[in-house]
């Protein structure tokens, strides 16, 4: 469990002074301002630890911390929303809070449109003004995506996206670079796992059934009764030996090419023999598959080289591409004994002609150093380049209501790209706004039975009236029509699609003042009977000590959750991190032969 029994803060001349903020402290994390938020047990420190404290300490007060809520079972900054959950009632019910800005001490409540029990939260990403949150509810290989509007008012994205068995990590990610284009896995109707994507931030999640070839452009055929799609595996924790495939991978300096690891049929299988790799060069609309099993892979050279090899077995051959895979050329880069290859790198920048590989012999860990900069001797010059323009899954060319235009070489320029070029621009003027700008409102659904119409949720239908007016409504007030904009589009209603809700004049006070006094006293009346009965068995739930117990059992969270037997603050159980990492390719038999020496200069190391 990861305890910070003290907490100080070290000012700007770094150790000369240390003031004591408080002591048993569980989680901190800082604000935009410097202040800093913080869980303190209310007990003493090792106990209790999901009914603690959240205070916040301004830099100009370090010994006067604010209490802001109690009961307290995890904190999380992420971007520029602070989030924490809190345990409430006597059954522990999860509540979510959340605040943007991060020195700003109000919270809103998070609201779902689910009567679902909420067991735990993972902040997937907080972007273009909303949030994406899986929450897992009764199942623990499965959860929701729920995407936030106004208020933090979350509405139902995608149902079963499935969670990695081994890591458990999330089965979602996005193209880098690529604002809007994600890709999740889910259950199907058969409890089989499928791969969707969507291309406008999560309202409209479709099966990726573009054109799949194979490496000389055949299309791939469909060994299934029920209709192929191709489903990929989306996640891989890094050197982990059970994971022997790698993820679906793309660099922000090479916009639109990606490489993933899967297979093309009607679910996904998870058989190492089983798996292909495949690759896109236009944001996973249509896809080739350049390997029959999976292998490590890297991009560098903004798209220019690809540098892939096995992960399994040990091998002393490694494969690489400039061309955007049309050729996988082989090359031999050990003769000291096959390696178990572990990672592909190319510095941070990603742009270099050089990459650093970590491979396994033994006991012993190798690194290969590659240079590939005399392949290509001339930078690449204007005519060797093109445009390419973003497209979702039916070719339209407006993602979250604007065109997204590429410059990239051309796909067989013998060039290598400058280390630092414009690859990406956005043609000026909104699209005029479609069904796709628009996600479904909260407390409303798209259902197969409703033709993928929001329709009004059941659980909303019971508890509330969408259309009534507010208590405090001043001269008009607005209808859902059960859709909103999704955060992000730049689309304009003028001239297009407008789902906008409606405004209407509010009520003279004497027209609803009889309804208003009889709806009030049946209110009230429920709300005491119910507060009388939470008390009473609140009473007899906090005096059992398997109850309290019970609790630590039931909520996980954040980059901080509780680790038994880890020790430091920071330790993680579940880092909101999308792993980059690698896997990529089989070569043609009849690939020709180049000598090393004359295309790339290795250099190996190892371990002593």
């Amino acid at each position: 469990m990861p305890v910070l029994p003290l907490l100080h803060q070290m000012t700007d001349d770094v150790f000369d002074t240390v003031a004591f903020i408080n002591d048993k402290v569980w989680q901190y994390d800082f604000g935009h301002d410097t202040s800093i938020f913080y869980t303190r047990f209310k007990g003493s420190v090792n106990t209790d630890y999901y009914h603690s404290e959240l205070y916040k300490v301004a830099p100009d007060n370090w010994n006067n911390s604010t209490k802001i809520d109690t009961n307290v079972a995890g904190l999380l900054a992420v971007d520029d929303v602070l989030f924490y959950v809190t345990m409430e009632g006597a059954s522990n019910k999860l509540q979510l809070w959340a605040s943007r800005g991060l020195g700003s001490s109000s919270f809103l409540p998070a609201s779902f449109p689910s009567d679902l029990a909420l067991s735990k939260f993972t902040i997937i990403e907080v972007s273009l003004g909303s949030v994406f949150m899986h929450v897992t509810h009764d199942l623990s290989d499965r959860g929701n995506i729920y995407v936030s509007g106004d208020h933090f008012r979350f509405s139902l994205a995608l149902e079963g996206n499935s969670i990695n068995p081994t890591t458990g990590a999330i089965e979602l990610t996005k193209f880098t670079g690529i604002n809007g284009v994600y890709i999740a896995n889910v259950y199907d109707d058969n409890d089989d796992i499928i791969t969707m994507v969507s291309y406008d931030n999560g309202a409209e999640w479709m099966p990726i059934s573009g054109s799949v070839t194979d490496s000389h452009n055949n299309l791939l055929p469909c060994n299934s009764n029920a209709t192929c799609q191709l489903n990929l595996h989306l996640t891989r924790k890094l050197l982990n030996p059970e994971e022997v495939w790698g993820p679906i991978h793309s660099r922000q300096s090479a916009l639109g090419l990606t490489l993933a690891s899967g297979n093309y049929g009607a679910s996904l299988l998870n058989k190492e023999d089983e798996a292909q790799t495949f690759f896109s060069r236009n944001a996973g609309k249509t896809w080739t598959q350049i390997a029959n099993q999976t292998l490590t892979y890297e991009i560098t050279d903004h798209g220019g080289f690809i540098l892939s090899a096995y992960n399994t077995p040990a091998t002393s051959s490694a494969w690489y591409t400039w061309n955007e895979a049309l050729t996988m050329l082989p090359c031999s880069f050990t003769n000291n004994g096959d390696v178990h290859v572990n990672l592909i790198y190319s510095g941070p920048s990603f742009n270099s002609q050089s990459f650093v590989m970590f491979a396994q012999r033994g006991t012993k860990t190798v690194m290969f150093h590659w240079d590939f900069s005399s392949l290509h001797e001339q930078a690449c010059t204007e005519n060797q380049y093109e445009t390419w323009s973003v497209t979702d899954a039916v070719g339209g060319k407006c993602i979250l209501g604007q065109e997204i235009v590429v410059k990239r070489r051309i796909q067989t320029a013998e060039c290598y790209n400058p280390s630092i070029f414009e690859q990406v621009s956005y043609l000026q003027g909104g699209c005029p706004c479609a069904s796709e700008d628009y996600e479904c409102d909260y407390c409303f659904e798209a259902h197969a039975s409703s033709k993928g119409q929001c329709t009004l949720a059941p659980e909303c239908d019971m508890l509330m009236n969408v259309t009534a007016p507010p208590e405090d409504c001043d001269g008009s007030y607005n209808i859902s029509r059960g859709y909103r904009l999704v955060s992000g589009t730049q689309c304009t209603v003028n001239g297009g699609l407008n789902l906008l809700p409606l405004s209407h004049a509010c009520p003279s006070p004497s027209s609803s003042d009889d309804g208003n006094k009889g709806r009030g006293a049946l209110i009230a009346a429920i709300v005491i009977l119910g507060v009388i009965a939470l008390v009473v068995l609140g009473f007899f739930i906090l005096r059992d000590e398997k109850s309290r117990k019970w609790i630590q059992d039931k909520v996980s969270w954040g980059k901080y959750a509780p680790l038994k037997g880890s020790t430091g603050i920071g330790s993680s159980n579940n880092e909101f991190v999308f792993e980059d990492d690698n896997n990529v390719v089989d070569v043609e038999e009849d690939a020709p032969e180049l000598s090393d020496s004359s295309i790339v200069k290795i250099t190996e190391q190892d371990s002593k």
